[in-house]
């Protein structure tokens, strides 16, 4: 196996070549999450996978209850399909909380002042969709205060211990609610037969891939996903490059790599869903897309290579793409980037401008 076999299989695993889901959900439900820290590309990467998608699509399918934003896993931000969210986060909650434990005392927040929240949050969400601002009036009105990152902590664990979640939007601004009453259906698994599942989701979302990026993306402990990878390597076809072992759900032809240009949103799971990252991002460029505090800019992707990163500037009704490309491109590779900013312009359903 080549280092382009392994990108192309990716590509295709991602869903980003000859995608074949028609919703939301069976997107998400595909990797087991799609990371959601910053929600404008959370949105383009489930309309990149998804057929004949818009911004509004991912909107009413948030707003409908199918798919909602919540802490899982890493204690991040993700996407998730509403009958998987708590199996997902029965896995990854509680190793999260306890390694929160330093960041909860740094700003006085004990089990008193969390079990005090809990009980304001069920009160409060009981049918209806609170705004973060609304959410921390009631924290003030029972001498909680959310200043100091409190209120961001305290939604966040609550979201972790299974109470709350994002609901419906309220015009731009994202909502909470109460996650039994918002996600009825969520499945539960005994954690035997959940490790498997969160194993199976990435490795046929995410592969060929190594242990250790299962590891890095899961955010399980190496005794948890030790048990979850080796519960389905029968399953699994294995290859093997530069003495590093590679590992996919099932098996796939060999094809060649689609000579085609890929805008990806800022952490996109084809970048951000691994540890070891050389094959596709050159070391001399690595900062200019991952910063040293974590944050993954938006790349221009080419035969699943990163030559480039974009940015998005809102001006007047349109939005502006500024390009810095690593390296020259062909005349046909700008050609396929423009094909790509139309894909762009129908997905957010508003003229897009390139910039180079």
């Amino acid at each position: 196996m080549t280092p382009s076999d392994i990108l192309y299989y990716r590509l295709i695993n991602h869903g980003l070549v000859n995608s074949n889901k028609k919703t939301c959900e069976e997107v998400v439900q595909k990797s087991g999450v799609i990371q959601s820290q910053d929600f404008s590309a959370s949105k383009l990467a489930i309309g990149l996978r998804l057929l004949n998608s818009s911004e509004s699509t991912i909107i009413k399918s948030i707003n409908d209850g199918s798919i909602l934003r919540t802490s899982a896993l890493r204690g991040t931000l993700h996407i998730v399909s509403s009958k998987d969210i708590k199996w997902i986060l029965d896995l990854a909650g509680s190793a999260v909380i306890n390694r929160m434990q330093k960041q909860y005392y740094s700003v006085g927040l004990d089990e008193k002042i969390f079990s005090k929240a809990f009980r304001i949050f069920s009160k409060e969400l009981d049918g209806k969709f609170l705004t973060r601002q609304e959410l921390y009036s009631k924290l003030n009105e029972h001498k909680i205060s959310p200043e100091e990152n409190r209120g961001v902590y305290l939604i966040n664990r609550a979201s972790l211990e299974k109470i709350i979640c994002q609901g419906p939007m309220k015009g731009k601004e994202t909502t909470f609610t109460l996650l039994d009453a918002w996600a009825p259906k969520a499945n539960t698994l005994e954690r035997k037969d959940a490790l498997p599942e969160l194993a199976k989701r990435y490795f046929q979302s995410h592969g060929p891939a190594t242990f250790e990026d299962f590891i890095n993306w899961s955010g399980l402990s190496n005794a948890d996903a030790k048990n979850a990878f080796e519960s389905i390597l029968s399953r699994m076809t294995k290859e093997t490059l530069n003495q590093s072992q590679y590992w996919f759900y099932g098996s796939l032809e060999k094809n060649p790599l689609p000579d085609k240009v890929y805008l990806l949103p800022a952490f996109d799971e084809y970048i951000l869903g691994y540890k070891n990252r050389d094959l596709f991002l050159d070391a001399e460029q690595s900062r200019k897309v991952i910063t040293v505090n974590g944050l993954f800019y938006p790349t221009v992707i080419v035969n699943g290579k990163v030559v480039g990163i974009w940015k998005r500037i809102h001006s007047k009704g349109k939005v502006i793409l500024d390009f810095q490309l690593f390296d020259n491109l062909s005349k046909m590779k700008h050609a396929a980037i423009k094909d790509e900013i139309k894909r762009l312009e129908n997905f957010l359903e508003m003229p897009v401008i390139m910039k180079i």
